[in-house]
């Protein structure tokens, strides 16, 4: 959310093709939900599939972490503003850490 207000002072038009040939605004809420909904699902995943083999969290880390770092480049396709790109993509890049950091967490908890 910060980054989203940086973008709107940074003079990003925070808008996008929606692909039915309008425009859509970047909204708070579709951004949570956008973060939230990919995070949870691929932790959930991740915690269930360690219940089976106590090393997929290490691997869920590193797949994790490459998707999200490999997620950075798809703004920069949106057709939008060089602005709204760059706070778009350093949006991607924030689940990088929250990646590695949350499911490191869970492991040290697990082999613990």
């Amino acid at each position: 959310m910060v980054l989203l207000g940086l973008g709107h002072l940074v003079g990003a038009s925070m808008e996008h093709p929606d692909g039915a040939g309008g425009i859509a605004a970047v909204e708070a809420g579709g951004v949570a939900l956008m973060s939230a909904a990919p995070l949870a699902a691929g932790f959930t995943a991740a915690v269930l599939l360690s219940l089976l083999w106590k090393g997929f969290l290490r691997t869920g880390q590193i797949v994790g972490t490459v998707l999200a770092a490999a997620s950075t480049a798809m703004p920069f396709f949106a057709g939008t503003d060089l602005a709204t790109e760059a706070v778009l993509a350093l949006m991607h890049v924030v689940l990088v850490p929250a990646v590695w950091l949350g499911l490191g967490a869970v492991r040290r908890r697990a082999l613990s």
